[in-house]
């Protein structure tokens, strides 16, 4: 069922084991905001990571709290950087009222210049849904947006299937890892990590091309609670799956940017892991900027099937460590079959617009779906 939220905004919803699932976007255009931001609308957790923000100059960014059930959420925050963890009692025992919205500004918190953002949201009881957006300006100009919802784990191993590659020519040999020191990239895809136990977490990350093989290898060395960015490789492909393991759990997120022939950036994205797909899922399409599919199979040869609300069929045949890029149709509810054990993302791509989402639920399935557009 497509909803017009407001001017510029579309909401797609269905239901999947009699509980609802949604889609969202926004295209703006603003002397503050400028790009196209979607997102899946999933379930609340009690436990988000949201990987993304900034402090830097001319970047702003918000933490979206919404509670849907009809009691008090009681939440505490933690903010993490490349300086390390935030200690700051004004972001514990946060209440976000029965059925309503709570927007924190991040960029209050931080008085040491700029940092790069990870965000842990902890309810109680009942669970809360959590987004983080961020937006630049330069000088006058709007630059882009991305929203990003939370990734309810700490994982061992970690994969973003379909990634927007780099947009630079050359980029920063993460490989030399520069003693650890933190980077910030203006240009082309990086990744975001971090690892808050106690012990550092040495791993690697595999750049891999659709059909499974190794495109470039660098080693990952991060210290605990600290904030890491690495740039990743330019390759010689449009999209591309990357596999991130470590020896301890670890949370991240892969930034892109598309940007122009003039070097001026157009819209960016920050891109959450992936979950595994249940043997059936259901998912909508909003209705902008060429929506495309990307399916990882990390398993044993499978063949899945897409369906779309107009019941036409497209069988995938997808072999181990295989990724398929498919283009679909916008404004469309759509039904992957034999879908279990299948990493998937949505990707809106254009010459002016760039988002990308993957398509996950967690196992705390609420009663009701929270849209939230900034």
């Amino acid at each position: 069922n497509p909803g017009n939220l407001n001017s510029g905004a579309q909401a797609y919803s269905a239901n999947q084991f009699d509980k609802p699932v949604a889609a969202q976007s926004q295209v703006v255009n603003s002397k503050l905001l400028s790009g196209l931001t979607a997102q899946q609308c999933g379930f609340g957790n009690n436990n988000n990571w949201l990987v993304g923000g900034s402090t830097k100059t001319g970047t702003v960014t918000l933490l979206a709290l919404a509670n849907a059930s009809k009691e008090i959420v009681t939440v505490s925050i933690d903010l993490y950087s490349n300086s390390g963890k935030l200690n700051n009692q004004d972001l514990k025992n946060i209440s976000v009222n029965a059925q309503s919205e709570r927007i924190i500004a991040l960029s209050g918190f931080y008085n040491d210049g700029e940092a790069s953002i990870v965000v842990n949201v902890k309810s109680d009881l009942i669970p809360i849904f959590s987004f983080l957006q961020e937006s630049e300006v330069k000088g006058a100009k709007a630059i882009g947006v991305t929203t990003t919802s939370g990734f309810p784990l700490l994982k061992k191993q970690l994969i973003f299937p379909g990634a927007i590659s780099a947009n630079e020519e050359e980029a920063h040999d993460s490989s030399k890892n520069k003693d650890l020191e933190f980077e910030e990239h203006d240009h082309g895809s990086s990744l975001r990590v971090i690892t808050v136990g106690e012990k550092p977490a040495n791993g690697k990350v595999i750049l891999l091309d659709e059909i499974g093989n190794r495109l470039t290898t660098f080693p990952l060395k991060i210290l605990p609670k600290k904030v890491f960015n690495f740039a990743l490789p330019k390759v010689d492909t449009e999209r591309v799956t990357v596999l991130v393991q470590s020896s301890e759990p670890i949370t991240a997120g892969i930034f892109s940017q598309l940007v122009g022939s003039n070097e001026v950036t157009k819209d960016f994205n920050w891109l959450s892991p992936s979950n595994q797909l249940g043997k059936k899922f259901i998912f909508a399409t909003p209705s902008e900027a060429n929506p495309s599919l990307s399916l990882t199979n990390y398993g044993n040869a499978k063949q899945v099937s897409l369906l779309n609300e107009n019941g036409n069929r497209q069988d995938i045949f997808l072999s181990s460590r295989n990724t398929k890029v498919v283009n679909l149709q916008a404004g469309q509810l759509y039904q992957i079959d034999n879908a279990d054990g299948i990493f998937a993302n949505i990707a809106y791509f254009s010459d002016s617009f760039l988002s990308q989402y993957p398509l996950n639920f967690s196992n705390n399935q609420n009663d009701k779906i929270w849209v939230s557009l900034r």
